[in-house]
C-alpha cells in the first residue's frame, strides 16, 4: 500500500505527498525569486543537497517521485560536500565559514570555492539535462548571498553552453512549508470546482 493511501486512510482524508525541494520550487515559481518563470532548477544547499525541478510551471517529479536527486551520486561528493567545507575551513559551523571567507580569509575562501566546484558539477548535469531558465540556490546556505552565488556561477561558466539566470532563494527556510500550502490549496480547488 503506498504511504498517502495508508496514512489518508488512518486520518480519513486525502493526503499528497512531495519531496521537499519540489514544495520549495513550487513556491519559489508562485512568491519568490522564480515568480512567473515555467522552468526552474530549485538546489537546495543545507545539510543535505538536493534539486526540484519545475518543468512548464509545475514541479516534475519524474516516475517515481525521485526526479532531480542528483545529490545522490556517489561521483559528485554532495553527501560528502558540506563536511569537507567544515574540514577545509577548519570550522565548526557553515555559517562561520561563510562569514570568514566574506571577510577574506584564504582558508575560508578555498574551502568555499571547492564547496561552489562540487555543487556547480550538479547543477550544470542539470542544466544541460533540463536547460531551466533559473537556478535559485535555498535552504539554510543561501544565507551567505553572492558569497556561495558566485564562485557556484563561475564553475558554472566552464560546464555550461549559456548559464542561466542564477539567484538566491527570496522565500529562505520557509520555501517548502509555502510550497506545501500551495499543494493543499491546489487539492482544495480541484475538490471544490471538480463538478464545475
Amino acid at each position: 500500500m503506498r504511504l498517502t493511501e495508508e496514512i489518508g486512510g488512518q486520518l480519513d482524508c486525502p493526503i499528497v505527498a512531495m519531496k521537499d525541494t519540489n514544495l520549495a520550487v513550487l513556491a519559489e515559481h508562485r512568491h519568490g525569486t522564480g515568480r512567473d518563470v515555467s522552468h526552474v532548477l530549485y538546489v537546495h544547499v543545507g545539510h543535505r543537497l538536493g534539486v526540484g525541478l519545475l518543468i512548464d510551471g509545475r514541479p516534475f517529479t519524474g516516475g517515481t517521485g525521485a526526479a532531480g536527486e542528483i545529490g545522490r551520486h556517489p561521483g559528485l561528493g554532495w553527501e560528502q560536500a558540506p563536511a569537507r567545507l567544515l574540514a577545509e575551513a577548519g570550522a565548526n559551523a557553515i555559517e562561520a565559514v561563510f562569514t570568514r571567507a566574506r571577510q577574506g580569509e584564504p582558508k575560508a575562501l578555498s574551502a568555499v570555492d571547492g564547496f561552489a566546484q562540487a555543487l556547480a558539477n550538479g547543477i550544470g548535469a542539470m542544466v544541460l539535462a533540463v536547460d531551466p531558465q533559473l537556478i535559485v540556490i535555498g535552504g539554510g546556505v543561501a544565507k551567505a548571498g553572492t558569497t556561495v552565488l558566485q564562485p557556484i556561477a563561475r564553475h558554472l561558466t566552464s560546464l555550461c553552453y549559456e548559464v542561466p539566470d542564477l539567484q538566491i532563494s527570496t522565500l529562505g527556510e520557509d520555501a517548502v512549508t509555502i510550497g506545501a500550502i500551495e499543494v493543499a490549496r491546489d487539492r482544495v480547488r480541484a475538490e471544490l470546482f471538480a463538478d464545475s
